[in-house]
């Protein structure tokens, strides 16, 4: 090539206008590179959610300074709906180093320029007070995040305080846990007033804190009224049963709360037979957690009894290490779950691990078989003569058929001709279903008799034998 065209090249490249129309692009490819390097620095803890945004759910020991930054970017660029750190290689007691607190700032203080962030999880992470304060930063802007998990972190009521402040300016809110930090009266106040700016909450976990019974009578007076909630956790804090008694006027009036947790609390007698009754006619009650606490006379098992009678969308109880021992309290609450609720699915309650359990199958099978029953007319059963919708199916199969002995004789005369009635095609998984509740259910009366238990199963038929369930096939 001549000397004169090398020249001419050269100074075409060098060309100052050239140049400067080669800034966007080579700014362009920085940034593409960039972006590249952000992507494979964290792509192995980067997910596609159902909704096409991304989560990280990250352990703590690949929380490194660039990791951080990686996130970060993420999060500035409005590409994350959830943030999970999980602590794998700290105990909750373990001081984080100083690189991995830096990460920690890094990360949260970032949040402020994010508007897609859903979900956060920093649960156990021992993020303390220096922790507490880059997060309250974070969440001063943020307006985005509905739920944000940040248990067993230690954070003091200080920190409690400058995190809740700064949830004030989210309207949306709906999930937070606070569980197993150092907060105190002072912690709870901050909380309430959450409570006061947003009224859609649903689920709040206060959990292993140090609220006691001052701290969870200013809880009550904040969520009078609260309709939005459908979670409420206080295990493990102390309330006692001064605590427990200045909830009940709060409990009454929260209509679609659907988990109560008030164990580990050193509540007595007289303090969970006000809780009961308080909830007794709470409709939309499925778990209630009454464990551990310093109850078992028979006044409070006969209240707990008149709740799952009551109530048969209570799938959940917990009763353990209570006080229930003598064997009449014991016979009345196994009356209450072999005759008159059926809808218990989990239950914990300190008795023979074989009958519980077996009890438990029983109404895990029976919701199985009622999901499957396509019940349309009522024929001539006894004194039943009524037309039923398909949804009431469950209610009548546990009111009108209790025991399930007299389920199993109602099924067998409809087989056998007897009454006219009209199912969908019984298949001979439905067969299954029916066979296998017939099972549990004669496990049911054999271990009661040999435990001694002076329990009557109703709706008895001596007319079909019990065990045998071949007669289904």
């Amino acid at each position: 090539m001549p000397c004169d065209a090398i020249t001419a090249n050269k100074n075409t490249i060098l060309n100052p206008k050239t140049k400067w129309r080669l800034v966007p692009i080579v700014l362009f490819i920085c940034i593409l590179v960039h972006s590249t390097w952000v992507c494979a620095a964290i792509e192995q803890f980067l997910n596609k959610t159902p909704k096409g945004g991304y989560e990280i759910i990250i352990p703590t020991s690949s929380l490194s300074i660039k990791t951080a930054h990686d996130i970060a970017a993420y999060l500035k660029q409005n590409q994350l709906e959830r943030l999970g750190i999980v602590n794998d290689y700290t105990n909750y007691y373990e001081e984080s180093s100083s690189q991995t607190k830096l990460a920690y700032m890094i990360i949260l203080e970032s949040l402020s320029e994010n508007t897609s962030l859903k979900v956060l999880n920093l649960e156990n992470n021992n993020l303390g007070s220096t922790g507490a304060l880059s997060l309250a930063h974070g969440l001063q802007g943020n307006r985005s995040l509905t739920t944000i998990d940040i248990g067993y972190n230690h954070f003091d009521d200080d920190g409690i305080l400058a995190i809740t402040s700064a949830m004030l300016s989210n309207p949306s809110l709906r999930n937070v846990d606070l569980s197993f930090n150092r907060m105190g009266v002072n912690g709870v106040v901050g909380v309430c007033k959450l409570f006061g700016v947003n009224r859609l909450i649903n689920r709040i976990n206060l959990g292993g804190n140090a609220i006691g019974s001052q701290g969870t009578g200013i809880i009550a007076n904040a969520l009078r009224g609260y309709a939005a909630l459908t979670c409420l956790d206080l295990h493990y804090n102390n309330i006692r049963t001064e605590g427990a008694i200045a909830l009940v006027a709060a409990l009454a009036s929260l209509p679609n709360l659907e988990i109560l947790n008030l164990s580990t609390n050193h509540i007595d007698d007289a303090g969970i037979i006000e809780i009961v009754n308080a909830i007794r006619d709470q409709n939309a009650l499925t778990t209630l957690d009454l464990g551990n606490n310093n109850a078992g006379s028979t006044t409070m098992v006969k209240t707990v009894a008149g709740l799952l009678q009551r109530n048969p969308r209570v799938t959940t109880l917990n009763l353990e290490k209570n006080y229930i021992s003598r064997d009449e309290i014991k016979t009345l609450l196994l009356d209450t779950l072999v005759n008159h609720n059926h809808s218990l699915l989990n239950l914990n309650c300190d008795y023979d691990p074989g009958l519980i359990n077996a009890i438990v199958e029983r109404n895990k099978l029976l919701a199985q078989l009622s999901s499957r029953l396509d019940l349309y007319t009522l024929g001539e059963c006894e004194e039943l003569h009524q037309r039923l919708p398909r949804d009431l199916i469950y209610q009548v199969l546990a009111e009108y058929f209790i025991g399930y002995n007299n389920l199993k004789y109602y099924l067998l005369m409809i087989m056998d001709g007897t009454i006219e009635k009209r199912f969908t095609k019984l298949t001979e998984e439905d067969k299954k279903l029916i066979a296998d509740v017939m099972d549990r259910q004669t496990f049911i009366i054999r271990r009661l008799q040999q435990l001694n238990v002076p329990i009557q199963v109703q709706g008895s038929m001596s007319k079909y034998d019990c065990g045998n369930s071949n007669v289904l096939n």
